[in-house]
């Protein structure tokens, strides 16, 4: 009995000893730095000064900021567009490219290709593209007798602009749910056709509910990453003089909230105020993230 015992705690150290390096770093580099940021929202803090005890101040102060309120919607609107919308784009090009044809798959790497460009260069394409004066998106509405909008210009305009670029990167979404498509039994479909189904009860019955597992992935990802939006939205709107010294503008009608979150950072130096913002949305995104789990086992289904 005790040479059993001994075996068991010698494998159980084993198997700690291989998964220490990964347990040190999650410990050093997620633990300890969500800690860390927590304690220092509770604090007076600006990288210059020792962190002085407040409570919480910052919190209160920040919901009483107008900009960090315009953020939190601004935030809130890129995600209720985005997120269904780049679903369904998604969804789209994934099965034409199941179809398998010639001009699919080139569809296909071309979709892809534009997610692997550095989204740094996508903005500043895309930046270029909606120039009100030179770009070729108003170009070619003017060749069809269309005046084109001040699309960077115009605080109305700006959300349009970056949205329609957010809706090309969908390459990561789109090979998911191909491979999804891809790992549907055949003999299905086939039995569905036996039956008289149509192509709807076809998609309703077999398609969906066989994807829900990567339909529940993609909205928790997509949900995710567009809370956290900023590389897009930065770059579409540096500033490139004029009275404007931030980006997200004009004014503030395009800065999202980790936008804000860098500009308090690095422009006012409100440490302990970004860490506040941090902690924010890790409870807002963690909150809604299990919501959605919780909420998927209704509508998920799981082969094996």
């Amino acid at each position: 009995m005790n040479y059993r015992r001994i075996n068991q705690v010698k494998k159980a150290l084993i198997v700690f000893a291989f998964l220490s390096p990964w347990i040190i770093g999650f410990v050093m580099f997620f633990v300890y730095s969500i800690g860390q940021a927590f304690w220092f929202s509770l604090t007076n803090y600006n990288f210059m000064n020792e962190p002085r005890w407040i409570g919480f101040s910052n919190y209160l102060s920040l919901f009483s900021d107008k900009v960090f309120r315009i953020s939190l919607w601004n935030t809130l609107y890129f995600i209720v567009i985005l997120v269904p919308g780049t679903l369904f784009l998604a969804l789209f090009f994934a099965i034409f490219v199941n179809t398998k044809t010639k001009v699919a798959r080139l569809g296909g790497i071309f979709y892809f290709l534009s997610y692997i460009v550095p989204f740094a260069a996508i903005g500043l394409v895309w930046r270029w593209m909606f120039n009100s004066q030179y770009g070729v998106i108003n170009y070619l509405l003017s060749q069809v007798g269309v005046e084109g909008p001040p699309w960077l210009a115009s605080s109305f305009w700006i959300k349009p602009a970056i949205i329609i670029v957010q809706l090309t990167l969908i390459g990561q979404f789109m090979i998911i749910f191909l491979a999804a498509l891809q790992g549907i039994p055949k003999e299905l479909y086939e039995a569905a056709e036996l039956d008289g189904a149509t192509s709807w009860q076809k998609s309703i019955s077999i398609t969906v509910p066989m994807i829900s597992p990567a339909i529940l992935f993609n909205l928790v990802t997509l949900f995710i990453i567009i809370s956290q939006i900023f590389d897009i939205p930065y770059i579409m709107t540096l500033v490139s003089g004029g009275t404007q010294t931030h980006a997200g503008g004009p004014g503030w009608s395009s800065t999202t909230y980790t936008m804000y979150m860098y500009y308090k950072l690095f422009s006012e130096y409100d440490a302990s105020g970004a860490c506040a913002m941090a902690f924010i949305s890790l409870i807002l995104i963690l909150s809604v993230s299990i919501v959605m789990l919780k909420l998927s086992k209704r509508f998920v289904h799981y082969t094996t």
